[in-house]
């Protein structure tokens, strides 16, 4: 580096670093509880050799001659003439940031998995799927066949390189996960190692409708890649102020002709789908999308996974309990590869969200965890992962982890009923001809918390007292034990309502002796989707099954039956609290309205018409 470049990157450093040094600083905080021990004893034991890395960009053009960009980032660590594994990651969110020296040194970010993936002597290779950053093409829906068959085009590009052992491994976090599940259905032979970082498996149930409810993440998405598909950085991702001129957009190939390229590609990205515009077209998860002329749950990993079996590629799951655990569990049924589950307290982004932390930063080590499985797989390393219990979970409010071989633990199904004077009794309500008034107010949005991808994200959720006077909540007397429920928990409510169709939704709340309501889960269903099904045909394991074949809307006035499962849970409640549940109808933070004037229900429970909460209750947990 010359004097000059030397003189300047002095001055940069010195005018950021005042510019932080003005900020507040936090606290010191005490180590969380939420670091899995193997993790971080891991990565202790296996320090990697930090130094610089190589990027090189260029096209590699797929089976019908679109041009896919990828970028290959070669450690220092590896010699020419060495032979050794890559990581690839398949990005929806550019594979590489056009970032300007000096910005460079301050976009480095010492926990990101990929740092560890090079410090450890790993070439990672990223690609933009066709119609997304530099790539050429377009997008016309998520996760479509081409995108799919793409990436197993891109391995093949791999092994072929000088430098590589035949051996790829592929990792992705959130949207882009699922891509790198959805690899192993090509079932390349060359693919040893799949780490499914806190992706959905089931398009329809896991992010478009969860619980049949028409859900806002695709519209939110779609406004994030619209901007992303133009070369522009959406404004929840963009750079603080003083650091914006050196941010370009998405980096072009290598080349005098590589922001010519990319200007082109650009212009093919006008073909892309809209998310949110296909999405509004599904009800039930077998409706048929246009002009595509598929069913959504014929997309996503779901629909693939026999084929994902078949490939035997071993899988690691991560996700939080305040991030759609549903979904790993999901994952963890479905899929015949061998397979781990880690799922700890943490939101979208690994904060630890636990109501009980001291402070809300995380101590899990992703980059130990990842380097431990990668290791085992794509390197052979004899580290003992295969010995490990394949689940590992932690427990809120015990603030423990735990392992097991299988999910959920052995329970016992406690039921507590809902009753008069907003009471929640484990005793089947005397009572006849008991039920309370409820308006739905169709415009009631819960507090916004650590599950809401997409949005801003709190590391834990507010005092749910303070909206109480929008929503019906039942509660139980005190708590003389510990309680410790490890599953889905089921609510059952025999209802009437004005409309034939509404929205029901369900939260598990936690009451301490102080008052203040914590929230354990929450679950939802759209009405019309109601009927329990038998033989459940759909890609997971629930209630309902979505289809349009099981509609059954409800009749105004006549009574009904409305029971879902919330999301999954290993919490325990602590001696002295109590169990509360509420009931909304409405929760325009995360879904759509449904047309029509707001509903008017009559929530029964007496003897014969039996509201209830379901538990599933750990054996030994009370």
């Amino acid at each position: 580096m010359n004097r000059k470049r030397w003189f300047l990157a002095i001055i940069f450093v010195a005018i950021v670093a005042g510019v932080f040094a003005m900020l507040p600083r936090p606290p010191n905080h005490p180590q969380p509880k939420d670091s899995w021990p193997s993790a971080s004893q891991y990565l202790a034991a296996h320090p990697g050799q930090a130094g610089d890395s190589h990027d090189t960009s260029r096209y590699v053009r797929m089976r019908d001659d679109v041009r896919i960009a990828v970028t290959t980032s070669m450690p220092s660590s590896v010699h020419d003439g060495q032979r050794v594994p890559a990581v690839l990651r398949i990005a929806r969110y550019w594979r590489r940031w056009d970032i300007r020296w000096p910005a460079t040194v301050l976009a480095q970010d010492s926990k990101d998995p990929a740092t560890a993936i090079l410090n450890h002597g790993y070439v990672l290779v990223n690609m933009d799927v066709r119609g997304s950053g530099a790539s050429f093409g377009s997008w016309p829906y998520a996760y479509s066949d081409t995108e799919v068959k793409d990436s197993a085009e891109v391995v093949d590009w791999i092994v072929k390189q000088p430098w590589s052992n035949g051996v790829v491994g592929t990792w992705g976090f959130s949207f882009e996960s699922v891509s790198a599940l959805l690899l192993l259905s090509n079932r390349h032979p060359a693919v040893k190692a799949c780490f499914f970082d806190r992706g959905a498996f089931d398009i329809y149930e896991d992010f478009t409708h969860p619980g049949g409810l028409p859900g806002l993440a695709p519209a939110r998405l779609q406004s994030v890649l619209h901007l992303l598909d133009h070369n522009q950085i959406p404004p929840d991702r963009a750079p603080p102020w003083f650091l914006k001129p050196f941010f370009r957009g998405v980096v072009p190939v290598d080349g005098p002709e590589g922001r010519t390229l990319l200007s082109q590609a650009i212009s093919e990205h006008q073909g892309n789908g809209d998310l949110a515009q296909l999405t509004a077209q599904v009800t039930f998860r077998d409706d048929v999308v246009r002009p595509y002329e598929l069913a959504e749950d014929s997309v996503g990993p779901s629909a693939k996974a026999d084929e994902i079996g078949a490939s035997g590629t071993p899988v690691l799951i991560l996700k939080g309990w305040f991030d759609d655990p549903g979904a790993a569990l999901k994952t963890y049924a479905r899929l015949k590869n061998p397979r781990h589950l880690i799922l700890g307290p943490w939101n979208h982004y690994l904060q630890n969200a636990s109501p009980f932390a001291v402070w809300h930063g995380s101590g899990f080590e992703l980059q130990g965890e990842i380097l431990r499985f990668f290791d085992h797989y794509l390197k052979g390393s004899d580290n003992g992962y295969e010995d490990l219990d394949p689940i590992q979970y932690y427990t809120l409010g015990a603030e423990q982890w735990r392992t097991r071989k299988t999910w959920p633990p052995e329970t016992d199904t406690r039921r507590w009923y809902l009753e008069r004077d907003a009471h929640l009794s484990d005793s089947t309500p005397s009572s006849t001809d008991s039920f309370d008034r409820y308006n739905v107010d169709a415009t009631f949005q819960s507090a916004l918390g650590p599950s809401n991808i997409l949005s801003d994200l709190a590391a834990v959720y507010p005092d749910r007292r303070t909206s109480d006077n929008r929503t019906m909540h039942y509660m139980s007397g005190a708590l003389t034990g510990k309680v410790e429920i490890g599953g889905a928990p089921q609510i059952h409510l025999w209802v009437n309502s004005s409309a034939a169709d509404g929205e029901f939704f369900a939260d598990l709340e936690d009451v301490r002796e102080d008052a203040s309501v914590q929230y354990v889960t929450s679950g939802g269903l759209r009405a019309i989707h109601r009927r329990v099904a038998l033989t459940n045909g759909s890609a997971q394991s629930g209630l309902h099954s979505y289809r349009r074949a099981d509609a059954m809307p409800l009749v105004p006035g006549e009574l009904a039956e409305i029971a879902f499962d919330l999301e999954p849970t290993s919490y325990q409640f602590l001696s002295g609290h109590r169990i509360r549940v509420t009931l909304f109808g409405a929760d325009t933070s995360k879904f759509s309205a449904l047309p029509g004037p707001a509903p008017a229900w009559r929530v029964y429970h007496d003897r014969l018409r039996t509201s209830s909460l379901m538990l599933p209750v750990v054996k030994g947990g009370v």
